[in-house]
This record gives structure tokens, sequence and C-alpha cells, in this order.
């Protein structure tokens, strides 16, 4: 260590390849890669002070940095579960592993080989992240070919020696490491200005957290032998494919009060995309990839009263509940097939060729009458390969060869519809909108020659409708597989899962499989991108996007920040105005050229997500096309007018939507609580409940009948039992201190007239009926006159009887709130571009009035059906290929560094005010 004129503290004790620095609980810590993949920090001790020392920061860092200790188990995140596996124990001064049960000394272990150090890659940048409590260290892990990957053993545990016997191989004969090229996640303690391992209780002699070896296995912070349990470092498998540390990470929040959730980027190196995650950070402040489910009625007409957190029954109709899914639309586009010519070819796939194997297909679909070919690798009868297809009456089918299975269940032409088939090799399965509805034997055979294709087959047919969400598998799937995970969107490293397209280009004539098998499609005809209405919503625990920056290749890490934008608001007993914290943002940015030049300068590109109240970031498009921002360039009066024209014309239609959207709101409100005040009513009331009845005395069912007029009681095992109603007769008289009701059956097939009778008892307990025409006591399947034959009844409740009352506001209801949700919607966004116009007018007028302090501004890339805005420029005037460095303030402003071509670091200042769409670049020296 040496003192520079005492500003700057300098360690030259070995080579450092890469730093980052964390604020943590208003501690700086910074780190480095040194060349022998050694993390080591150093830390700003600021918490005291010593005269000898003086005022400068530089004189309170650690003497020199320490390396950073690392644990000796990995653990998958979401396979928990599974328990994590230790790392082989090496010795000091070589590579060879102790045997097992061989103990070894502290002084006799390499600690560097002998933990999950020894996965780090080598030279790249790595992120370090605080939460508020714990230090957060990810890394990107050693690919499977280093000479210090490791690799699991058949028995349990792992070896650094790939020539083992009992080294777990894949179905090719392929050595698995442990981890390759994936992310791993470490977590920290800062005590008495030490990074600490974070603590963790598990049982004793199982070591795992939760499952015991047995019955008096019990937990605590150490095992058996009295070692101390640590968390294990966490592998982010979903996070793969990365190369050259390209990847960042940053915490964003959510409308709950202490609630985040983790934002992951990272380049995937096989697909050349940048992944997109946002995953739900759990309870213990790590990642919950489950998600926090909540549960509804399946009935539309109920989800309003029902939300419940764990699964049951559905109180209003007896059913099972379901997931909520996402409120916000996140199936975002589709396309249109005209039937006649329109189609995504995905070529020859060889990917995709099942030969006879277990696969599945599934598709959100929107068909025209005329249906047509889904998704096929079809060149005609008898020739192989498979077509899935709906007939011109809503039929869905599934083709093999020569043999074909139709669904029992059909779609409606004009409405969204999820249709699925899955194949185990031998029998055929067809689910409609997550339903069984069909299954067969029904051979395969070969492929064929046809390509594959989405919205028509290679030997004739095309689509006609819409086509969203479509997934290709090479596994047959299950019935609760299908149901529950249509409605929301994959990550896309599920297993199994070979191609997925999720149609949401929204223009051009590239799909893109989100898949890492890249069996990208083109759109060939006459097909139409549309807005897709499917109701697909987010995955509870991971949201997975992934764009392209158009023209640029990637050609450093990433680096991310979240800021928060400022706005001058009123506040205080002076009523002034005063800096406030508005709209959360995320800025990420990295170094690119262009594609495939690699002798072109780089240049460091910045894109900017608004964030939501669920922690989620903006939807951007799969190609995001960066405007250039250099040296400012003089605008005329002309473009301000042109401006100033948006900006009224949005206002007015801003206008034009809130006057329709507060007449709906008012009968949405009041249609919302007649519903909630018959439903409350009813469910206290016997007579508006729909029931099965049973006789007391030998506990038979009341049934329809055919030879009976009134029903006719059985008591044999599997009837189908029939649901009825007690429904009272307005303004007649009753008897015996009831009204006259007549017995209604509630099923579909009910030949039972309405008859009148009179109620002699309580219907929630037990009762007797008498037929008011004539008197004569209901028997159970004819009438008497005798006291001694009649039959003593009672009721279980099943649900609620229909109320035509209640029917029709639920009818107006289902009409009313998606007619105000598009309104809202559409304000949302029309509101988000009247601000990004007002901020590109006021930078318009600032340059031509000649303003001291330029601003540039950034043009805005898209605004999402939420009305989240995404902006983002490629910075010209910043020409690097280093990782580049964000830094926030509590100002509102993000500080951008990044090392110039000749070595030096250079800073620029982005500010970000007043801006739900747009971002502005101020240029400073």
């Amino acid at each position: 260590m040496t003192d520079d004129q005492g500003l700057l503290r300098i360690y030259s004790d070995r080579t450092y390849t890469f730093t980052t620095m964390v604020r943590h609980q208003g501690t700086v810590v910074a780190f480095a890669l040194d060349d022998r993949r050694r993390i080591v920090y150093t830390v700003l001790d600021l918490s005291s002070f010593d005269e000898k020392r003086g005022e400068l920061d530089a004189a309170y860092w650690s003497e020199n940095p320490v390396e950073l200790p690392f644990p000796n188990e990995v653990v998958t995140v979401g396979y928990g579960v599974v328990g994590a596996t230790a790392m082989p124990v090496v010795k000091r001064g070589g590579r060879a592993e102790a045997e097992d049960g061989e103990e070894l000394a502290e002084e006799e272990r390499d600690v560097f080989l002998s933990s999950t150090a020894r996965l780090t890659a080598d030279g790249v940048p790595f992120q370090v992240v605080s939460d508020g409590t714990h230090v957060v260290v990810l890394r990107q892990a050693v690919g499977a070919a280093h000479p210090d990957a490791v690799f699991p053993l058949s028995g349990g545990g792992c070896s650094g020696d790939g020539t083992r016997a009992d080294v777990v191989k894949d179905a090719a004969g392929v050595k698995v490491p442990l981890v390759a090229d994936t992310l791993l996640c470490d977590r920290f303690l800062l005590v008495g200005g030490a990074l600490k391992p974070v603590g963790e209780v598990r049982f004793r002699r199982s070591r795992h957290r939760s499952e015991p070896e047995s019955a008096k296995d019990s937990l605590g912070a150490v095992d058996m032998d009295g070692k101390a349990f640590f968390e294990a470092t966490r592998e982010l498998a979903f996070v793969r494919n990365l190369t050259g540390g390209r990847f960042a990470a940053v915490l964003t929040p959510t409308a709950v009060q202490g609630q985040q959730r983790w934002q992951l980027f990272a380049f995937n190196q096989v697909t050349g995309r940048i992944d997109s995650f946002n995953v739900e950070q759990g309870a213990d402040g790590l990642f919950n990839t489950e998600g926090s489910r909540f549960w509804t009625s399946p009935d539309e007409r109920y989800r309003a009263s029902v939300f419940e957190r764990e699964q049951g029954t559905c109180p209003f109709t007896g059913l099972a509940l379901v997931p909520v899914t996402s409120e916000t639309r996140h199936a975002e586009t589709a396309l249109r097939f005209n039937g006649s010519s329109a189609y995504v070819d995905l070529g020859a796939a060889p990917g995709l060729r099942f030969a006879g194997r277990a696969y599945a297909v599934e598709a959100w679909i929107r068909p025209d009458a005329a249906g047509g070919p889904v998704v096929a690798r079809w060149s005609g009868a008898g020739q192989g390969g498979f077509r899935l297809r709906v007939t011109g009456t809503g039929q869905v089918v599934l083709d093999h060869g020569t043999g074909s299975l139709t669904a029992t269940q059909t779609v409606t032409a004009g409405q969204y519809a999820h249709v699925a088939v899955s194949f185990d090799g031998t029998v055929a399965t067809v689910y409609v909108n997550g339903s069984f509805s069909g299954s067969a034997v029904l051979a395969y055979g070969q492929d064929g020659t046809a390509g594959l294709r989405i919205g028509a087959a290679q030997g004739g047919g095309f689509f006609a409708g819409v086509i969203d969400e479509v997934r290709i598998w090479t596994r047959s799937r299950a019935q609760h597989e299908v149901a529950e995970e249509r409605v929301h969107r994959l990550i896309g490293n599920e297993p199994g899962l070979a191609a997925y397209y999720r149609l949401d280009e929204g223009a051009g004539t590239q799909v893109y499989d989100q898949t890492d098998s890249a069996a990208h499609g083109t759109v060939t005809g006459a097909a139409a991108w549309v807005t897709s209405q499917a109701p697909v919503g987010d995955h509870p625990g991971v949201r997975r996007d992934s764009f392209t920056l158009a023209g640029r290749d990637v050609v450093s890490g990433l680096s991310a920040s979240l800021y928060y934008q400022q706005e001058e608001a009123v506040s205080g007993y002076d009523d002034a105005a005063k800096p406030a914290k508005r709209q959360a943002r995320v800025l990420l940015a990295c170094a690119t050229r262009p594609s495939g030049n690699t002798a072109a300068d780089a240049h460091i590109a910045g894109v900017d997500f608004g964030v939501g109240v669920d922690g989620r970031l903006a939807d951007v498009p799969d190609v995001v096309t960066l405007s250039e921002i250099g040296r400012p360039v003089e605008e005329s009066a002309a473009q301000v007018t042109a401006q100033e024209q948006k900006v009224g014309q949005l206002q007015q239609e801003i206008k034009a939507v809130q006057a329709a959207i507060a007449p709906l709101a008012v009968e949405k409100a009041q249609l919302g609580a007649e519903i909630a005040q018959i439903s409350a009513g009813g469910a206290e009331d016997p007579t508006k409940w729909a029931v099965w009845v049973r006789t007391v005395k030998n506990a038979g069912w009341l049934v329809y009948s055919t030879r009976f007029p009134y029903g006719t009681v059985v008591d044999y095992r599997g009837i189908t039992k029939n649901r009825w109603q007690f429904r009272p007769v307005p303004g007649a008289e009753g008897r015996y201190g009831n009204p006259r009701v007549t017995l209604v059956g509630l099923d579909a097939g009910s030949t039972v007239p309405a008859t009148q009778w009179y109620l002699q008892g309580d219907l929630t307990t037990s009762f007797e009926l008498q037929e008011v025409t004539t008197d004569l006591w209901f028997t159970g399947w004819t009438t008497t006159n005798s006291s001694q034959q009649r039959s003593t009844f009672r009721v279980e409740k099943v649900g609620m009887a229909p109320d035509s009352q209640l029917q029709v506001r639920q009818d107006r209801y289902a009409v009313v709130v998606p007619l105000l949700a598009g309104l809202e919607q559409d304000l949302a966004v029309k509101q988000a571009e009247l601000v990004l116009a007002n901020e590109v007018l006021a930078a318009l007028t600032g340059a031509l009035l000649g303003a001291a302090d330029l601003v540039l501004p950034v043009p805005s890339i898209a605004v999402d059906a939420n009305g989240l805005s995404c902006a983002g420029a490629l910075l010209k005037f910043a020409r690097s290929s280093a990782t580049p460095f964000l830094v926030d303030s509590a100002a509102g402003r993000v500080a951008l560094y990044f090392r110039g071509r000749a070595g030096s670091c250079s800073p620029r200042i982005w500010t970000r005010v007043r801006c739900a769409g747009c971002s502005r670049s101020r240029r400073r020296g």
C-alpha cells in the first residue's frame, strides 16, 4: 500500500483485473478480483476519527485487502429439497483430494480449492449488491472445461477429478459439471469491519435444512462434530450461458413495504440476447422462484369475493379454487393468420424432430370459423409427422400418419382458447383449456420430410385466426402441468421445453425462440401483428424477457443501477417546492459495437426501464433500436411547433378518455355493491341455496326421474346427485310458518315439473313436504294422505342457486369491467406519452433558446400496456469497450463512469427529472 498525497489509497500487493464497490449500511466496501481468481475486499471505516490519520477518507481504508471467505457447499436455487453438495477437500500443496472419511487439519487443507472460490470464472466482472442486511456477491461460474471445475458423484458429493468412474454422466456419456457458465450467489454479514459468512440452522445429523436423518435428528447451528453450518453458495441455474461476466443485478422496490424483487440482466452467449429475469425475493432475502400464489373462484362472477392464500373450495360454486393470474397484460402481441398464405416457417428444426418419442405441443388460439393447422410438421396423410389443427366446426384434432384423435370439447370461433396435445410414445392426449378432452393409442412412425410450421402445414392447409404462446416439448405433459402453466409465461429453461415462441416481437418478420435451442422462425405471407388478449399473466416467481440491441454486439460486462426520478413538489410548513422521489427506474449500460465488426469503435449503450408497483420492469420490444446521441444539433422552430401540436392532441385525447371512464366507474361501483348485497343476503337464506335433498330415514338422495313426476329417492352407491332449489312463490300464502315453495331442479336434464309445496319444519334442519293442490304428503316418489308414510327430508348446501336479479347485474358487470379496464389502460398509456412529449418539448425549446446547460432528450423506446416507459440511446461521445460503472445519488442522478480508449476513466452524469417515459442526459466534463 502507498499513500499518494493523502488522497488515494493504492494497493499494489497483487495484480487486479476487476474492481467494484457497494454502500452497505452507510459503509463503503470495495472489492477486487486478482489474476489468481481471488476476490478480496477492503472497508472504508469512518465510524471514528483518528487525529493521527487526519480527515481524508483515504486514511480510513483497511490496511490490506482481505480474501473473501466462500463456503464449501453449493445448492441450486429452486432445488433446496435436494440439499447442498459438498465441495471436495483438497490437500495443500497439490490437487490431491482427501479420501472419504479422511480428516484434515485446517492447515493441511487448500482453502481456495476446497471451497466454492475455485468456481469463480477467470478475469471477468462480478457484481456486489447490498440488500440492507447482507452484502450479496454474484459471480460467473467457470466452464465445464476449466481445470477447477467439479463434477457430481453418483454416491453424493463432487470431485475435481473428471476421470473417476463414479462421475455422473448424461445420456450421451458426457460428464456433467456441478456448475458451468451459470450465476453464483453468496451472502455475507459486515461485522466489525469484516465480512463473515452467514450462519444457518440445519438438522445436525443429516446436515440438511429440511430433511432429518431420523426421528432423533435435531436442529442446530453446528453438526455432530461441532462444525458450524453456513449458507451454501447458491447457483442460479436459470441464468445460463454466461461469458465475460456479462450480467448485472439490482433490487427493485414494490408497493408492499419492505418487499423487493431481484432484477437480473444476463447476456446469453448461445442465443445472443440479453435475458432479463425478475425474481421474487423470498422471506429469507434470497430467491423464491416458485413465487407467492393466491387462489380464487373458478367462476368469474365470484372472483371479487374469493381470495385465499391456500388451495380450497369455492364457497359459492363448491368447485376447487384456481390460481390468481396476474392482472397486468403480459401476453403482449400475437400473430393473426389469414387462412390462405400466412405462417411462421421454423425450417427443418432438427432439434424438434420427435421420431416417435414423447412430445407435447400447446398454444393459445382465437380461431376464425375456418380454423386450420395450429402447429404442424406434415406432408400429408401416411407420410409421417404430426398436425395439431382446428376444424371448421371447432373440433381440436391431432393427426399422426394415418390416425387421428379428436377432442370431446370444441373451441368457439372468435374466442381465445388454450389447446394442447401430449404424446408419451404410445398414447396421445388432448387438453382444451386445461381440461382432459380425450386420449387414444396413436402410432407416430417417422417425422417425414416436411418442415415445421406455425399456422400452416406444408402438406396443405392454413390457419385462420390468432395464435399466441406456442410451446413445444420433448416430453409428455400431465393435465395438471398444462392447466397450471397455461395461464402464465414460462422462463425458457423448464425441463423438456425444446422451443418457446411468445410471439411478442410486435413487428418485423423474425420470431424468436426463448429457449437455448434458438430455433428462430420467419413470418411468411400476410400475417399481421395484433395485440393479444390471451389470459396469460406473469409467472409468480420468475419473469423472464429477452431482447437484442439492433445492429449492436455486447462486448463488455453489464452494469445496472436503481434510481428514483426527482420532481419539485410543494411540501412542508412553508409550502415551498422541494425535490421529491417519484417513480423508480433502472438504468442498464454496457459497451457495444456494430454487429460483426470487431475493428469498429465500441460505444456505451444505455437502456432505461420504468419500474411498476409490483417491482417488475417495463416491457421492451424483442429488438431494441437505439438512437445515437452525440453532439447537440440546433433544432428549428418547426420542430417545436410540431411537438406542441402533439402535446395538444394528447391532452384532448386524455380528456375524451377520462370523460368515457367517469360514468363507467360509477356504474361499476354501484353494480359491485348490489352484487355484494344480494350475495351476502342469499348466503343465509336457504331458499336461495342450491342443495342436495335426502331422506332422514334411509339417507336416500332425491334425483330426477322420468317415471315419477316429483323425482324419486334412491340410495345405491355411485348415484349422481342432483341439485334442487326450494324457490319461494311470490304473493302466495304459506303454511306452518313457512312460505309456499316450488321445488325446482337446477341441473341439465331435469324433467321435474314446477310443483308447489307447503313446507312443514325448517329447511336448515328437517322438514316434510305437502303438495298444495291436493294436501297430500310427499313420500319420496309419490304422494300420500297417510302421515305414517310421508318422508322427512333434510338438505345439504352445495352452492348458490341461480338468481335472476343477481345474474342481470353480474352479466352487466362482466361487460363493464373489461371495458373500464381497457379505457384505464389507454389513459395510463396516453398520460405516459404526454409526459414524454412534454419532456421532449422542453428539451427542444431549451435548445432553440440557447440554454446554457443543454439538455439532450434520450429517445423513448416504448410505452408498454401497463403505462411503463422505456428509453435508451447509444452514447456516441462514450467510446469504450470496458465494463461501465453506474453510481446513483440522493439527488436522482446516475453517474456513468467508463474507461476511455487511452485507459483514462471518464465520468458522464445522466440526470432524470420530471420524466416517466423519457430520460434526459446532461453532458458534463
